[in-house]
């Protein structure tokens, strides 16, 4: 039989009724972050066009609130189940939120902040809604998300705030309602009497997205190839960017488990402290697979045009490659129960290996250090394969 209009708008539920093995990442949910790629896109080509210190801030300021739009949706979503049309029509209006977001990117940190302020608040104010919808309908969850539409409430609104206000005290109220927004979650997760029970697959949407920031890199790849006419040098430089973000790609993934989140929602103090360096550790890890696409780009074109590193190219390139590195060696020790002590003293060997070449890079010439630099990945990758059996090992746990 089907459904009228009235029926379709039913009260969200806890996802607690599928088992942990049969959850995935819905089609609303690929096609959610899909469109997160508008957002992205736009951030790289504001750091390709001022390859500056300041522009380097500029993009980690603004990734930090497009990163945490997406997190605070898509966990929403990963929390409660809504059988209606209630939730896919605020995640459609999300999406369209965003992309005329990104429009207003470039004048964000000059005198379009309006623009920006207006659009982030929107789009905030239909999480807080959608948690004060279910703080009414699911008893079980009541306190978490009434909690957390309240400490929401509270970091939205120094940004409400600072629209009366001029830079830089305007950029110190979005940092902290940032602040107090993303330091509200765990805390709320600590002081819960009861956490309701409920199945979580976030785990796979940080994968999902770690997919989309490396269609990004390699979009970097081919730009700056493309621009280049495939001269050798340029050629030689986009292979080696390319197979140092498969090793991104493998480095992320040799150690995926489906049931950290899970693990940490149940866990004590001390694991939800560890589960929060794990969720919010992956912002670094997106920002730094998202810069590494700009750097590689503009290296190919440096190369070809015969050009040495020079300033915050060189920053972003390296800076980048050895974050990875750190990051995402972070988030696994925090996230899994034991990342092997080898595993960790490889990887940080590999990041002071990538800021040594930095810092020879100028005697080296770029094809030669982008050479070294991708084969410090591939000896990384080539070690640790052993340590977890074989890549097949790694497309079973995804």
């Amino acid at each position: 039989m089907s459904k009228n209009w009235l029926q379709l708008v039913t009260p969200p539920a806890l996802h607690d009724r599928t088992p942990i093995a049969d959850r995935h990442a819905t089609w609303l949910e690929l096609f959610f972050d899909l469109v997160f790629v508008v957002a992205i896109a736009e951030l790289g080509h504001l750091l390709a066009d001022s390859l500056t210190i300041d522009g380097i801030t500029e993009f980690v300021g603004l990734f930090v609130p497009v990163w945490w739009v997406w997190s605070t949706h898509s966990y929403y979503g990963d929390v409660f189940d809504q059988d209606d049309v209630v939730f896919p029509i605020a995640s459609i209006v999300v999406m369209l939120g965003v992309i005329i977001w990104s429009f207003t990117f470039p004048a964000a940190l000059y005198r379009g902040a309006v623009a920006f302020i207006l659009v982030y608040v929107f789009l905030r104010l239909v999480n807080i809604g959608l948690y004060l919808i279910a703080s009414r309908t699911v008893p079980e969850a009541r306190e978490l998300a009434t909690k957390s539409s309240i400490g929401n409430a509270i970091g939205l609104s120094f940004w409400i705030v600072s629209l009366a206000v001029s830079p830089p005290l305007q950029y110190g109220l979005w940092a902290v309602g940032l602040i107090i927004e993303i330091s509200w979650t765990p805390v709320v997760y600590m002081l819960l009497e009861d956490v309701p029970i409920q199945r979580s697959h976030m785990d796979e949407r940080f994968g999902l997205f770690t997919i989309v920031v490396l269609g990004e890199s390699i979009l970097g790849v081919a730009s700056g190839t493309t621009d280049t006419n495939w001269q050798a040098t340029a050629a030689i430089i986009a292979v080696a960017g390319f197979l140092i973000a498969v090793c991104f790609w493998w480095l992320y993934f040799a150690y995926s488990d489906s049931n950290i989140v899970n693990r940490f929602i149940r866990s004590d103090w001390i694991g939800a402290i560890r589960g929060s360096l794990y969720v919010y550790g992956h912002l670094p890890v997106f920002a730094c697979i998202t810069a590494f696409g700009i750097g590689i780009e503009t290296t190919i074109v440096a190369g070809a045009e015969g050009h040495e590193f020079v300033g915050a190219s060189q920053l972003i390139l390296f800076g980048s490659t050895a974050g990875f590195l750190v990051t995402v060696t972070i988030i696994q020790w925090a996230g899994l129960h034991a990342l092997p002590r080898s595993t960790i003293v490889t990887r940080f060997v590999g990041a002071s290996i990538i800021l040594v070449l930095a810092t020879v890079s100028s005697h080296l010439g770029v094809l030669l250090t982008i050479l070294l630099l991708a084969g410090t990945f591939i000896v990384l990758v080539a070690i640790e394969i052993p340590r977890i059996g074989s890549t097949r090992g790694i497309e079973q746990s995804i």
